[in-house]
């Protein structure tokens, strides 16, 4: 049996209005947010650091957490992630909230990302 690339799922806890505005932000750029928040996670396992600077305290955004978000990672993916967080000392979790807090402060994304075939880039919003 041949795994799908994308074999396990994260999963993680959000705030509703946080979900929705980060969701309206990528539906105007016609870009799946799920592809941006793994995007963003692999690029932190492998930096080994945010590419943004934080504007948020992380327990403001640990409260009312009402809502779930999923996404599909490889195996592989998922375990260089996890190992990484830890090292930061921030959960998967934590830091997809302040990734989505970052792109609602940002309307887009904190910073420029370019696909692997270099035919769809979406930078940033803010600061350029």
């Amino acid at each position: 049996m041949m795994l799908n690339k994308y074999d396990v799922l994260i999963t993680v806890r959000i705030q509703k209005n946080m979900k929705e505005q980060a969701q309206q932000v990528f539906d105007n750029a016609r870009f799946p947010i799920t592809t941006a928040i793994r995007f963003f996670l692999i690029k932190v396992s492998k930096d080994g650091v945010f590419p943004f600077e934080n504007s948020c305290m992380k327990e403001d955004l640990n409260k009312n957490l009402t809502t779930t978000m999923t996404l599909k990672i490889s195996r592989k993916d998922k375990e260089q992630v996890m190992s990484a967080f830890k090292k930061l000392d921030i959960s998967v979790s934590e830091a997809v909230r302040l990734f989505l807090h970052e792109i609602i402060e940002n309307d887009g994304l904190p910073f420029e990302w370019v696909n692997c075939a270099g035919n769809k880039k979406i930078n940033r919003k803010k600061g350029n």
